[in-house]
């Protein structure tokens, strides 16, 4: 077939193979996540390295999200999942990962990353009762709502990144810092605003 193109022909075509196997890797590292708080965080680290979307909007109870047809497709494209762990997406995640068909992503798999890992877990139940009401039998899977935990969760996020993609480990860890000096910032200016609150009593409707 070469002997028919011209030099100059030829030419265009070895730049343009070259320019279309530069694009395919540089393909960014398609991340679901199952809160959009996740999203976020993973956004920060990852940057321009990740494209990253979550299944959920925030507004949903965690614990009985609507599941739609539209999840499968997104989880089955998934180079890597993001969730809170400790069962708080027990009741639809599994569901949607058994028909997904997609290995890399399942729970003990490198391409899922707990984000509840080294977390301390609160109210872990001695025993499982339905009679004392909505019982959380790893623990309360709410730790996402104490700011200092969410240091935890990022750490998680770069290393699990990093995992899957070793020769990006560098920026993670760079993003991971930048991520953690601010949230430092945000921690002792919340702290500030909620100390008049320090032991006023709460109702809540949910072990949040």
């Amino acid at each position: 077939m070469m002997k028919f193109l011209g030099k100059s022909m030829l030419t265009a075509l070895l730049l343009a193979l070259c320019g279309f196997a530069g694009r395919t890797e540089a393909q960014p590292i398609r991340v679901i996540t199952t809160t959009p708080e996740l999203a976020d965080m993973t956004k920060q680290i990852g940057r321009e390295l990740v494209d990253v979307e979550s299944l959920t909007r925030g507004v949903e109870f965690m614990h009985a999200v609507p599941v739609k047809p539209s999840f499968v497709p997104k989880l089955n494209r998934a180079h890597v999942l993001v969730q809170m762990g400790l069962d708080m997406e027990i009741a639809w995640l599994p569901a949607l990962l058994e028909v997904a068909n997609n290995s890399k992503i399942l729970p003990g798999q490198a391409g899922n990353i707990d984000c509840s890992s080294g977390v301390s877990v609160l109210d872990v139940p001695r025993s499982i009762d339905r009679a004392e009401g909505d019982v959380h039998p790893k623990g309360n899977p709410h730790y996402n709502l104490d700011p200092l935990n969410g240091k935890t969760m990022a750490r998680n996020i770069a290393e699990g990144l990093a995992r899957n993609y070793p020769q990006h480990r560098p920026v993670f860890e760079k993003n991971l810092g930048a991520y953690l000096a601010e949230l430092d910032k945000a921690i002792a200016r919340w702290q500030s605003m909620a100390a008049p609150l320090k032991g006023v009593k709460i109702v809540t409707y949910h072990q949040d």
